[in-house]
């Protein structure tokens, strides 16, 4: 008996030692929340600190995004010369300024030439065809000759026609006048292939060379129009809730001597990349003016997410503090009107940004009315851990 009551006196005395010491610790932190740093109004102003109230506000989240520059579609071409032949002449150079309809090679070409009579060959036939078709309808409406005779010539007469209108439409699409052709005594045949530019904009990248042979696929220029352009914008999965069709975005480019500008999301990629997760992200822009905008140029998009929550209290990004992965502001009280204000520390888990404010949580309770440091934290910071080494 005298053993149990001893035993039960030391497991009594353990307790109390135990929740002595777990509420000392608890003093210990509260105490440390509590630490108030005094710092006179004159010291605030050299070390240029600003303080603000809080407020409240809904916070649109900011998503920044990664992308780069491409030509808006049907804003770039490749030239080809569409028919088979010898380079003989170049007018433009790489990165020279061309219109729709600009003269850009000059290539001989013996194919050129058998097209344009095989075209007038073709226009002799329907003439010859059609003579014998009517001579043949004549002697069916006087029942002289066969119905045979007449279905072969109307074959005949109707596939000239069809020869004709075919070959006129590549004799077209070569760029040449059919009016010069259809007459074979007074025809003008050519041997000589201009090609022209097809839409305006800048030669993006030149591959021809003199004497070189071609065929109607050998690509000889790239031309891009760069008055609009567009971005693919690489957006996390995770990020795809915030984003929307017809949305603003702003385009920053990676070289800082170009000024940001505005363009608009036209569409948003239906598959998602199995590596990087990410959703392409279709942006319209025109290039800031009297800047060269490139194709392939990396960009940073910033996007203001469509969705925000309730209104939350909010800081400026610049009044927080981070250290150890805590984050924490610096306040001190409305009301206090003395020469000496009384600054504290206050840890904070962050909500939503917008780029330049953010939501925050208080974990501890602190008073209404509070002015918040919104510049030069780092100098209260350091004013903190001074007074605390030498407290």
């Amino acid at each position: 008996m005298k053993i149990s009551i001893y035993f039960l006196s030391i497991l009594l005395i353990f307790n109390a030692c135990t929740e002595e010491t777990h509420t000392e610790v608890k003093v210990s932190e509260t105490e440390k929340l509590a630490i108030s740093l005094p710092i006179s109004k004159e010291q605030i102003a050299l070390m240029e600190i600003k303080l603000k109230t809080l407020e409240e506000k809904l916070i649109y989240p900011s998503i920044m995004a990664n992308g780069v520059v491409k030509p808006k579609p049907n804003h770039e071409a490749v030239v080809t010369p569409r028919i088979s032949g010898m380079l003989d002449k170049i007018f433009i150079l790489e990165g020279n300024y061309v219109k729709k309809g600009d003269a850009m090679f000059s290539i001989s070409s013996p194919e050129l030439i058998l097209i344009q009579q095989d075209f007038m060959n073709a226009c002799v036939n329907v003439q010859l065809f059609q003579r014998d078709f009517e001579r043949q309808t004549e002697l069916k409406k006087n029942n002289i000759g066969s119905t045979s005779d007449f279905q072969l010539a109307e074959s005949k007469f109707l596939a000239a026609i069809s020869m004709k209108k075919s070959l006129e439409q590549k004799v077209k699409l070569l760029g040449l006048n059919v009016e010069n052709l259809t007459n074979p005594t007074t025809a003008k045949i050519v041997s000589e292939k201009i090609v022209f530019a097809p839409l305006e904009g800048f030669i993006n990248k030149l591959t021809a060379k003199i004497g070189m042979s071609v065929d109607p696929i050998t690509t000889l220029a790239e031309i891009i129009d760069l008055t609009e352009l567009h971005a693919d914008i690489y957006c996390y999965e995770k990020d795809l809730a915030l984003v929307g069709e017809n949305q603003q975005v702003e385009i920053i480019f990676v070289n800082k001597n170009i000024p940001s500008t505005k363009g608009k999301i036209f569409r948003i990629s239906r598959t998602v990349d199995k590596d990087t997760r990410s959703i392409v992200i279709h942006s319209v822009f025109k290039a800031p003016k009297g800047f060269l905008i490139m194709p392939e140029m990396a960009i940073t998009a910033k996007i203001l997410g469509i969705n925000a929550g309730k209104n939350s209290k909010t800081v400026p990004l610049t009044s927080i503090f981070d250290e150890a992965e805590q984050s924490y502001v610096f306040y001190t009280s409305n009301k206090d009107t003395s020469k000496v204000m009384k600054f504290y520390k206050a840890k904070v888990k962050l909500g939503a940004s917008d780029g330049n404010n953010v939501e925050i949580n208080f974990e501890q309770v602190v008073p209404h009315n509070i002015l918040i440091a919104t510049t030069n934290v780092s100098n209260l910071q350091s004013e903190f851990a001074k007074f605390e080494s030498a407290n």
